[in-house]
């Protein structure tokens, strides 16, 4: 397929150019926008600049991807990638006939090439125009394309900064249930604010990252305490607990308007590969020029593009084989045009996870199990689990799980009997957890740490994170 860089240059007046080609030439005396062939390793834009001055004898600015349309002339398969862009000084028709700045609408009486009518109609229908014309077609792509997810129908902040919250390391797909669930429970911030953390982290088991939740809960509160009312910029949302640049930039753009960018994971990735940025994107100076790139070029919708840049890295510009022939970028993409998707972005490899054993103790008192309330600061804080023990081995783990019960509930059990086998991958552990069954005669009594003895059927009670959850399933025996 032969791939072309078609220019629509655009005066204040709203004319664009076109040129007559000669009556020797093929299509003789047909109208067309400017443009030529694009080269091995040219981006569309550097195709369009350079048959610019070879053809008009003029120089470009302004040059912005619209969109790409196939046309087929007889077997002659080509590929056009419009853009739009402005014209610096007066042109020459080297090549053509004549040239001639018409109103869109005038073109539908010239005898324009096939390829150029295809993409008439939109021009006309658009009434281009706008700060960034070339955002358009962007638009449009994300318009059609979106996900509904239940998130993006609302202007709430409250709902907009739960969403968020919940879909910081966690799958959209998951996320769905647990704000449909949460938002029954608290639909409003006072509703959060004035729950127990007990009943929040329940709300939020399963989901994971459980400080998490325990930020939502402090955040809620002094939310509440501001009668209910969110900090309506980026500045203000970032005095917050919980909220850093992302979710700040999300919640300021998506809520309030406020013209700032949002740049989470994938919009890292989209903007490594749609600038040709080769530097580490895990890096802090990294993100800052990335962020620098984005608010020189926002939109004056700002939510919309926003929204745009993550649905494109979620769903086409992904980490690996990107969709490209499908982007709405393609045509004013750095990694696309030098072929470099595989390459880019930079991102340095995260430590593999430490492996570590971990004894879960099941302490059964009749048809009771004990569960203790974990500390308030470290792994899994505040929730509630089996007691626990960890080793390089399992016989170093089962020990210091039989030294935690004597220290702290004040049992003197034997090696107990061995039960089912798990495991929970944390973002830097591993745990392989191996049980252990011990009966005795009469709960323990301590004040600390919290604990209760509860049947099976009724642990639900409680908030259980999922490395637990993974073991008790499998049973109790």
């Amino acid at each position: 397929m032969i791939e072309v860089a078609v220019g629509i240059a655009m005066r204040e007046d709203g004319t664009v150019l076109v040129g007559q080609r000669k009556p020797e030439a093929i299509h003789g005396g047909k109208w067309e926008f400017p443009g030529g062939k694009i080269e091995p390793g040219e981006t569309p834009k550097e195709a369009l600049i350079r048959e610019w001055r070879e053809e008009l004898s003029a120089n470009l600015r302004g040059v912005q991807p619209w969109k790409r349309v196939d046309v087929a002339y007889g077997e002659r398969k080509v590929a056009l990638f419009l853009l739009f862009c402005q014209s610096l000084g007066e042109v020459t028709p080297n090549v053509y006939q004549q040239v001639a700045w018409k109103q869109p609408k005038e073109l539908l009486e010239m005898d324009l090439l096939e390829g150029d009518l295809l993409f008439l109609a939109d021009l006309i229908a658009w009434e281009v125009g706008p700060e960034r014309p070339g955002m358009l077609h962007f638009f449009d792509w994300y318009q059609i394309h979106a996900r509904e997810l239940p998130w993006r129908e609302t202007t709430d902040p409250y709902r907009i900064w739960l969403s968020e919250i919940m879909l910081q390391q966690t799958r959209v797909e998951t996320v769905k249930d647990y704000y449909r669930r949460f938002l029954i429970q608290f639909p409003t911030v006072e509703d959060l604010a004035n729950a127990s953390e007990e009943a929040v982290m329940k709300a939020w088991e399963g989901l994971g990252y459980y400080s998490r939740a325990r930020n939502l809960h402090a955040c809620a509160k002094l939310v509440a305490e501001n009668d209910g009312e969110f900090p309506q910029t980026r500045k203000g949302l970032l005095t917050l607990p919980g909220i850093g640049d992302y979710t700040a930039g999300a919640v300021a753009s998506f809520a309030f308007g406020e013209r700032v960018p949002a740049v989470d994971g994938n919009v890292l990735r989209v903007a490594a590969r749609w600038f040709g940025i080769w530097e580490d994107i895990m890096k802090p100076r990294t993100r800052t020029l990335i962020t620098e790139r984005i608010s020189a070029i926002l939109p004056e919708d700002t939510a919309t593009f926003n929204q745009g840049m993550m649905e494109l890295g979620a769903t086409i510009c992904i980490p690996k084989n990107p969709a490209c022939g499908r982007c709405p970028l393609e045509g004013d993409c750095y990694a696309r045009w030098h072929h470099e998707q595989d390459e880019l972005p930079i991102k340095s490899k995260k430590k593999k996870p430490k492996r570590v054993e971990v004894a879960v103790g099941w302490i059964h008192v009749e048809d009771r199990v004990m569960l203790e309330k974990r500390p308030a600061e470290g792994l899994l804080a505040g929730l509630w689990g089996l007691p626990s023990g960890e080793g390089e081995t399992q016989e170093e783990a089962l020990q210091a799980l039989l030294d935690y019960l004597d220290e702290m509930f004040d049992l003197q059990v034997g090696p107990g009997r061995k039960g089912h086998s798990a495991e929970h991958i944390f973002t830097h552990r591993v745990w392989t957890m191996t049980g252990y069954h011990f009966e005795v005669s009469e709960s323990p009594v301590v004040e600390y740490p919290m604990n209760r003895m509860l049947k099976l059927e009724e642990f639900d009670q409680l908030a259980i994170p999922t490395a637990f959850q993974k073991i008790i399933k499998k049973g109790s025996r």
